[in-house]
């Protein structure tokens, strides 16, 4: 089954307000356009990125970090 045959067959079983979550949530995506909160959150990653004192993790040491 390729990707496509399975996505159609999930769209055919989500209910119209499950339909409406994921075109809210892919609309962006789809068209190429960040929007607002998109691209604040870039711009705080890219500042996060060029500050020596950002404290970077491993994923396993965020991991212990987080059970901890």
């Amino acid at each position: 089954m390729s990707t496509k045959e399975l996505a159609s067959i999930i769209f055919e079983n989500l209910t119209e307000e499950q339909l409406k979550g994921f075109v809210m949530m892919f609309r962006n995506v789809v068209s190429g356009v960040p929007n607002d909160e998109t691209i604040a959150a870039i711009e705080e990653c890219e500042k996060m990125l060029s500050d020596p004192d950002t404290v970077r993790y491993s994923a396993e040491e965020a991991l212990r970090e987080l059970k901890s």
